[in-house]
This record gives structure tokens, C-alpha cells and sequence, in this order.
């Protein structure tokens, strides 16, 4: 009974039976991300890093940006004591229904130097020592 309860509600723990589609672990962050992209545009923006993994990252804007372009950040990375540049392709964009104004956007990392693969990768596993 208590398990009809819960899934009426939408509260059962169901399985879902899509593969997942991540390449690697997320973790969540916080920086300052300095964002140009392909088509001219640039902007610098206080970001909600929603998560990054060494594949790419999702963040927060308040610009409405056109996703299948190219575009280059520079993330803000206090504990490694350094800016890091990284490239990729902008995948998609939606907005946050429950803030007005306010987007998230997917990239896919490309060409990411090992150097800057080891700081990422000191961001998901938390590990700055």
C-alpha cells in the first residue's frame, strides 16, 4: 500500500531504463567564467558552474546565447591559484523556468590541454591540497 502511495505521488524510487548519457562524473562549482563565443559576442558573468566533469561543464547565464557555435572560456580557479582557458562547443541552451531571464547551457570540452585536464579534474574530485 505504501508503495502505491508513493508512486501516485510521483515518489517511488523507479529505475530509470535510459542509459545514461554522461561521459565521465560531474561535480558542482562555483567561478567567475569569462565566456566569448564564435559569433563575436562576449561577456563576462558571475557563473554557476551547475557541474563540470573532464568532458564539460553546464553553466548559468543571463544572456540568451545560440547554441552549435564554438566558444572559449576563462574560468576563475581560486584554489589551483590560476585562470584556466578552456575551448569547446556550445551544445545547448534552455531556460530556468522557475527564474525569469535566466539560462543554462551545456558545452562539450575540445582540444583541453593536460595541464588544464588536471585542474578540471581537481575540480570534480574536489582535491586542491
Amino acid at each position: 500500500m505504501k508503495k502505491k502511495i508513493l508512486e501516485i505521488f510521483g515518489l517511488s524510487k523507479k529505475k530509470s531504463h535510459r542509459p545514461s548519457q554522461r561521459l565521465a562524473p560531474r561535480a558542482r562549482a562555483m567561478n567567475l567564467i569569462k565566456i566569448s563565443l564564435s559569433d563575436g559576442s562576449s561577456f563576462q558573468s558571475i557563473s554557476n558552474i551547475v557541474n563540470i566533469s573532464e568532458t564539460g561543464l553546464q553553466f548559468t547565464c543571463y544572456e540568451r546565447v545560440q547554441p552549435d557555435q564554438d566558444i572559449r572560456m576563462l574560468i576563475n580557479v581560486p584554489e589551483a591559484h590560476e585562470d584556466i582557458g578552456i575551448e569547446g562547443r556550445l551544445v545547448w541552451i534552455k531556460s530556468k523556468p522557475a527564474a525569469k531571464g535566466v539560462y543554462v547551457a551545456g558545452v562539450q570540452f575540445k582540444n583541453i590541454p593536460d595541464k588544464t585536464l588536471q585542474v578540471v579534474r581537481k575540480m570534480v574530485n574536489g582535491n586542491f591540497s
